[in-house]
């Protein structure tokens, strides 16, 4: 009888890949022998935070289900490969990915991507029915839902970002036979997002008092850092390694990617955090909702017109300082950004802030 087992293997990154073995080895359809069936699952090697212990949980919780379903699939003789899965609907597979997803914010956004999916009247479509036309289809849909008020583009955009990324992961585990996503483009948004601050406008908001000075120093340290609202929030006195010229770096993983990063900050981002303690640095943060309400009122107070979300304070400090001659490669690797063409975003946004500023002084001649 075959046995079907659950492996680890370590990889780079500091993480482990899950998969699983057979033994003896199981004879495909195409006459080849195979024991291995990797699952496309990554744990963290060394789980550091509350939610990254969570996240290995629940990853290998889902990695047994599967193992057991394989077990009944070679008993029964109805395993035929990885490729077999064919079958498999998407919003099956699309929520067995959402389970890995490490922020409630993010699992929300699956939740409502699936959501729209299957408005879309894509519900039943199976892994081996996914192709362009349902990939256009899906696309057309959000449009239309811009066009009649019912999502604003940046929604739209965020939808289709989420379904690419399903997509890629669908491609990459071969669940699908063809890379989708290089044959047709996300939505483009102008969104308020990516506002940020100018220096003399974040001096006149650190000047403005608000009430709950947790939510203030943790504002300011993004904009002096580039750090998510995530990766604040998980920030441990760990994480935080001093220096004796009063500066710190930072040693922690990403919340969002699961990655390790190593960020030096300065004399001024250090003293936010104050005297050296133990267990979380930002204690009592306040709830996603309730530091929006706040950072509204807030930027109010401060005379401050645009939309201010948290992370346009990441926007501030990528901003700021590709103005003030910071290299486009180190503002790239500050923000941890895995393609520079993320980074070159702000730089286009300078350039604009630039050719507006040239046509703003009129002088009679």
């Amino acid at each position: 009888m075959i046995k079907v087992f659950l492996r680890e293997k370590v990889i780079s990154g500091g993480r482990i890949s899950l998969y699983l073995d057979f033994w003896p080895p199981i004879v495909l359809p195409s006459g080849k022998k195979t024991r291995r069936e990797t699952l496309g699952m990554y744990i963290i090697s060394k789980p550091r935070t509350a939610s990254e212990k969570l996240y290995n949980r629940q990853t290998r919780d889902i990695a047994e289900t599967v193992k057991a379903q394989r077990q009944i699939d070679v008993q029964l003789g109805n395993y035929h490969g990885k490729l077999g899965s064919g079958d498999l609907l998407f919003t099956d597979f699309f929520d067995i990915q959402k389970k890995k997803r490490l922020t409630v914010g993010t699992v929300k956004m699956w939740e409502f991507t699936k959501k729209k999916f299957v408005e879309a009247g894509l519900g039943k479509v199976t892994m081996s029915g996914i192709d362009i036309t349902t990939c256009v289809q899906f696309k057309d849909f959000l449009l239309g839902q811009v066009k009649e008020g019912r999502i604003k583009d940046l929604t739209a955009h965020l939808y289709l970002a989420t379904f690419r990324t399903v997509l890629r992961i669908a491609y990459k585990e071969d669940l699908i036979a063809v890379s989708l996503t290089e044959k047709f483009d996300g939505i483009k948004w102008i969104g308020s997002d990516r506002n940020y601050l100018l220096l003399s406008e974040l001096n006149a908001l650190i000047a403005t008092p608000i009430n709950n000075q947790v939510a203030k120093k943790a504002a300011i340290f993004s904009a002096l850092t580039g750090m998510r609202i995530s990766d604040i929030r998980a920030l441990k006195w760990d994480n935080v390694i001093d220096k004796e010229n009063g500066d710190a770096v930072l040693d922690y993983t990403i919340v969002k990617t699961s990655r390790r990063h190593v960020l030096p900050i300065g004399v001024q981002a250090r003293g936010i955090l104050g005297e050296r303690s133990t267990g979380t640095v930002f204690c009592d943060m306040p709830s996603a909702s309730g530091l929006g309400q706040m950072l509204a009122r807030w930027t109010r107070r401060a005379g401050i017109e645009k939309h201010i979300t948290f992370h346009c304070f990441r926007h501030t400090f990528a901003t700021l300082q590709l103005s003030q001659g910071t290299s486009i490669m180190t503002v790239s690797a500050m923000l941890a950004h895995s393609d520079i063409k993320t980074t070159q975003i702000y730089a286009k946004v300078l350039e604009t802030s630039k050719e507006e500023a040239a046509n703003r002084v009129i002088v009679e001649m």
